[in-house]
């Protein structure tokens, strides 16, 4: 049963947001998979963190940047996507208000998804973040043909926020309802896991279940690129 909520969505024109998150950590990138229980569009699919938004909320947080680059370009899933790089400006989420739109993403899509909502509130994980790209592109959903008349695809707007951890990296759980196998992997591994499709690069060896594809994939590595 396809949520009536993604089914307009994909009926839609209108491009969606969605925020995904480049945590990193030193040398380290944060990423995981889908937890099939709980994502029926992308099952196992090698993925960062991501959280659906609504559309005031992306106007919001887009709302104040310089844009640094703007380009029609080829990325993960989609051929022609729209990237967009923006001039970065930086946030330091224990000395900011909660209500500023970015930060108020930010700690709601590690609570909400990650589980560090009580270590946030308790200043155990301490982060900087800052947006770092957007991206413009549409999402297939393979799994849902037959379901729906067509192709079924969604116009997405990937946005893209850096987030820098100051403390607590150990406290990120390696699973959670919303994600599976989460771990910490090298930038050149993550690279590499996404130039070549491969998820046995960072570890998850069975590549006949897990899938490395995806705007949140592409919209990170445009962000690693960019630092």
């Amino acid at each position: 049963m396809i949520p009536k909520h993604l089914e307009q969505a994909m009926m839609s024109d209108t491009p969606n947001p969605v925020i995904a998150l480049t945590v990193l950590y030193e040398h380290e990138v944060l990423v995981g998979s889908r937890n099939p229980e709980t994502n029926i569009t992308h099952p196992d699919v090698v993925s960062v963190p991501t959280l659906r938004i609504p559309i005031e909320l992306s106007q919001s947080i887009l709302e104040d940047l310089r844009e640094v680059k703007s380009e029609h370009t080829k990325v993960l899933g989609d051929d022609n996507a729209q990237v967009v790089v923006y001039h970065p400006i930086i946030y330091r989420a224990d000395q900011v208000s909660g209500l500023h739109s970015t930060v108020f993403a930010t700690r709601a899509l590690l609570s909400g998804k990650l589980g560090l909502g009580d270590a946030i509130e308790k200043e155990e994980f301490n982060f900087d973040c800052s947006v770092a790209t957007s991206v413009l592109g549409y999402a297939g959903y393979q799994n849902l043909e037959g379901k729906m008349n067509g192709q079924p695809r969604e116009l997405i707007l990937m946005i893209n926020i850096l987030v820098r951890v100051v403390s607590g990296k150990e406290i990120v759980p390696p699973e959670t309802a919303s994600y599976s196998n989460l771990r910490w992997v090298h930038v050149e591994d993550f690279f590499r896991m996404c130039d070549q499709r491969d998820p046995s690069v960072i570890g998850l060896q069975d590549i006949f279940k897990y899938c490395v594809n995806g705007l949140c994939l592409s919209s990170t590595q445009v962000a690693l690129k960019h630092i």
